[in-house]
């Protein structure tokens, strides 16, 4: 046989279960066999002929087409006009279908939303209940599991401390009210982890009612009308030292806010952090777009300050502690609504140690990271990321004249690496970030410093807070180095060159290779 298979459902006594049942059969050998969506070609290679009494269809889309000549007729009359919604030709239950909580109808919800779903019935008195089971439908799915089944959710109502599973009207039933009947319910944490448990992350819900002589019969009637449920990924921020700047050095040396006001283009580096991650089409709904309000309001976008009070107060060890500790006490609120997606990570600063150990404990308890971006981590000796989440590290640097004092005197003890403070480069200093130093946090996939000549003491630090930092970070993963010979002002140089990159990003260091072609003496400074 070949036919569409809910288990525990079909009754080949009943009038709604033998229609469909016997629409989706075909004897092969006594063997059966199961479509999991597609489609059913039939090709002869002469005529092929279907008689019956009755014969109906009800589809997304119908398309015929010929050759030759495409005729319709009939003995009475051939009638054209709008089309009809389907109905399940049984005698009281008639059909079904899912709203939002405003009674609109909807095909597609997310978790945390609450939806509803009515039922339209004939000559059932009020106060009379509908029996309804709730299953997710994985017939149409591409991917098969165990089961090889429809799911039955079980429903519950709502405990004493709102953590149920569900909330709705009442467990199993609906009653019926001027042939009418309506459940709501909560798309609750549980709705996500049935869907993380499917490979393409969402489940789609659909009823089988039953009332009186009439059994399990599938609401809504048609694939296309079940509710697709899903989560969405997140996106999170994690900010660096804010309380210090307002009272040094100023904005361009780092914020003076916390969470959202840190990061200084606000939704536009959100909108380019979404391009960047490849998520932009994914925070859709409906066929809506949710603005970054709705996805803030929704919590799958997340602003968090990881930053310690004083700066000395903290090393990158205590906050990367801290991290892990914000996200255990935090762990609902992060991860709710993921439904299997994945959450991102943009940091700065001391915001690197912290959203590192949270990126951690989420990896640790199964959580899937798909992306850290570090930005201007501080501190990076002091902590590592775990090499299973996959991160990048970016800092700038900018050359400053042998002639400048400043080169020699700001923080000129913090800058040793290996014993040599600033780099010197024929007549020019590099200026390495001074805030954290060149120190790469071991455990990240890949780490650069852009070189960019129009930053100063002052903006080195601040400036990878901005929107066009994620085009930076695309060109670090995509640039190469490589052994290079040349000329310049007549004399002859050999030396480590990049690739050439989409956005033309100058890279001063990429992991520990200095490229030394695009420093001076062979590369001009034009400042």
């Amino acid at each position: 046989m070949f036919y569409r298979k809910i288990p525990h459902l079909y009754s080949p006594t009943s009038p709604s279960a033998r229609t469909l049942y016997e629409t989706f059969t075909k004897q092969t050998s006594n063997k059966t066999q199961k479509m999991a969506g597609g489609k059913i070609i039939r090709i002869t290679g002469g005529t092929s002929t279907t008689e019956c009494e009755s014969y109906t269809v009800f589809c997304e889309n119908f398309y015929a087409s010929a050759g030759g000549t495409s005729s319709f007729t009939a003995e009475g009359r051939t009638n054209f006009g709008e089309p009809q919604e389907p109905t399940t030709g049984g005698k009281h239950i008639v059909k079904g279908y899912w709203t939002d909580e405003n009674d609109n109808k909807i095909t597609e919800a997310l978790i945390g939303e609450t939806v509803k779903f009515h039922i339209e019935t004939k000559d059932i008195p009020n106060g009379d209940k509908i029996e309804m089971i709730l299953f997710d439908e994985d017939i149409h799915k591409s991917e098969i599991d165990s089961n090889e089944s429809n799911d039955q959710i079980l429903l519950y109502p709502a405990s004493s401390d709102g953590k149920a599973m569900t909330e709705y009207e009442e467990s199993k039933y609906a009653i019926v009210e001027n042939n009418k009947a309506v459940k709501t319910i909560i798309l609750s944490e549980y709705f996500s982890w049935l869907a993380s448990q499917e490979e393409d992350k969402t489940v789609e819900l659909f009823f089988s009612c039953s009332y009186g002589e009439q059994k399990n019969e599938i609401l809504p009637i048609q694939f296309h009308d079940y509710l697709l449920v899903k989560g969405l990924p997140k996106v999170i921020f994690v900010n660096g030292q804010w309380r210090l700047a307002k009272y040094s050095f100023g904005e361009m040396v780092g914020p003076t806010q916390p969470k959202k006001p840190y990061w200084y283009e606000g939704d536009k580096t959100l909108d380019n952090s979404k391009k960047y991650f490849v998520i932009f089409d994914k925070f859709k709904i409906r066929n809506q777009e949710l603005t970054n309000e709705e996805l803030e309001t929704k919590n799958f976008v997340l602003y968090y300050d990881g930053s310690s009070y004083a700066g000395a107060d903290q090393s990158g060890k205590d906050r990367f502690a801290n991290g892990r500790k914000f996200a255990e006490e935090n762990f609902e609120e992060i991860t709710n609504g993921l439904a299997g997606n994945e959450i991102y990570f943009i940091s700065h600063s001391e915001g690197g140690a912290y959203a590192s150990g949270m990126a951690d404990y989420l990896h640790e308890k199964g959580i899937t990271i798909g992306e850290h971006i570090l930005l201007s981590p501080d501190e990076g000796d002091e902590f590592s990321i775990n090499p299973e989440i996959p991160s990048y590290q970016l800092t700038y640097m900018f050359f400053s004249s042998i002639w400048n004092p400043t080169g020699t005197i700001i923080n000129y003890e913090k800058n040793k690496i290996a014993n040599r403070g600033f780099k010197k480069w024929g007549k020019y200093y590099a200026i390495v970030d001074w805030v954290t130093n060149e120190f790469r946090v071991k455990g990240t996939k890949k780490m650069g410093i852009a070189r960019l000549d129009y930053l100063d003491w002052g903006s080195v630090h601040g400036s990878t807070n901005d929107k066009f930092v994620f085009n930076k970070i695309n060109d670090l993963k995509e640039v190469t180095y490589h052994e290079a010979i040349g000329e310049v002002d007549g004399k002859g140089y050999s030396g480590i060159a990049q690739s050439a990159t989409t956005n033309k990003t100058i890279f001063y260091r990429i992991d520990d290779q200095y490229i030394s072609v695009n420093c001076p003496p062979i590369s001009k400074i034009k400042k």
